[in-house]
């Protein structure tokens, strides 16, 4: 956000990247500022912010980083610079000479097929994307509760934890570090109630373990969830004596164990889920609604309003065009949601 206001671009590294996939975004971007958690250089930077270190060993290594023009500083003694708003207005005349086509977030590409390359995101991309997203999705808004716990490296994390949040005035609550790889995101989960819930298929199909585990345990629930799920009833899930009575002594308690009572919105995307997956949440009336987040955001949506199927990546969002390539098959979208192009790579951006 301070990024934003002050008229500058940020971008992010994948857990996974290598020391080199580091270096090379940090180089391409011209970063100015790199914020670690842990002690680290780079050439050509005039701010390394970090953090999860003691003060006292950042301290240790200032004068080490000021030798090469570096300013190094512990995350908490960064945030209190300029306590006395000395640079207010100017950040105040940065903020007001920003217009909606303005870049403000570069997102890198995995690299799997070359050098990764840093996707030109503006403020209108981002504006539209929420808005539109809000308008399909229906009852979006202030009061909704987030947990953000995917990379923020990957544009579906990004967009929804920052930029949807902070434009609709919903709540973000961030996990643990080890939400995914320590297995302390039921915990977090159950803490936070969140209202909205974005889960990549792997998130999903552990939760669905865990579950077939339990019902390994007692053959009723497994045979009342799976035959609700592959039912017609499902069709209508939330009337009839039959969902009341079973969403009273079933449904109810598993969604709260999984902190999922309050929410009323699951998406899943980034990659295939399987159909045994969506049947076995659908049991729960825990619908998930799948969607296509191509590099700019969203760019189709599943909605129980329109029309849920389960299998589906809905229809594309409004405002916007689609079509499928008679020779390639390709997928192809047109609207205010497609990014700006690649960092220079105008021969990349210029390609059909």
């Amino acid at each position: 956000m301070g990024s934003m206001m002050a008229f500058g671009v940020s971008a992010g590294v994948y857990e996974t990247s290598s020391a080199e996939a580091c270096q090379y975004q940090a180089a391409h971007c011209k970063a100015h500022t790199v914020v670690v958690d842990d002690e680290g250089g780079l050439p050509d930077l005039k701010v390394v912010v970090v953090y999860n270190m003691n003060p006292e060993d950042v301290s240790a290594h200032k004068e080490a980083f000021r030798k090469h023009g570096v300013s190094l500083y512990e995350y908490k003694q960064f945030m209190s610079l300029d306590k006395d708003d000395t640079h207010l207005a100017e950040v105040n005349e940065r903020k007001n000479t920003q217009v909606a086509g303005n870049c403000i977030k570069l997102i890198y590409t995995s690299g799997t097929t070359g050098v990764p390359k840093a996707v030109m995101l503006s403020r209108d991309n981002l504006v539209f994307s929420a808005k539109t997203t809000a308008l399909t999705m229906n009852g979006i808004g202030p009061g909704d509760r987030l947990l953000s716990y995917l990379p923020l490296s990957h544009i579906a994390a990004e967009f929804l934890d920052f930029e949807f949040v902070c434009i609709l005035g919903c709540h973000t609550t961030f996990a643990r570090p080890d939400a995914l790889k320590g297995g302390t995101l039921g915990q977090s989960l159950v803490a936070v109630q969140p209202t909205i819930v974005l889960g990549v298929p792997h998130v999903w199909e552990k939760i669905a373990a865990k579950l077939h585990a339990i019902g390994a345990e007692s053959t009723d629930l497994k045979l009342m969830i799976s035959t609700w799920a592959k039912g017609s009833k499902f069709t209508n899930p939330t009337g009839g004596l039959g969902y009341s009575l079973a969403n009273m002594l079933v449904f109810s308690k598993v969604r709260a164990a999984l902190g999922l009572d309050h929410c009323h919105l699951c998406v899943t995307g980034a990659a295939p889920i399987s159909m045994e997956t969506l049947y076995l949440f659908a049991g729960l009336v825990i619908p998930l609604l799948e969607g296509q987040f191509e590099t700019s955001g969203p760019a189709t949506l599943c909605t129980t309003s329109l029309g849920y199927r389960k299998g589906s990546v809905g229809r594309k969002i409004s405002g916007s065009e689609l079509r499928v390539d008679s020779e390639t098959q390709e997928i192809q979208f047109m609207g205010r949601h497609v990014f700006m192009g690649y960092l220079k790579k105008d021969e990349k951006t210029a390609e059909p």
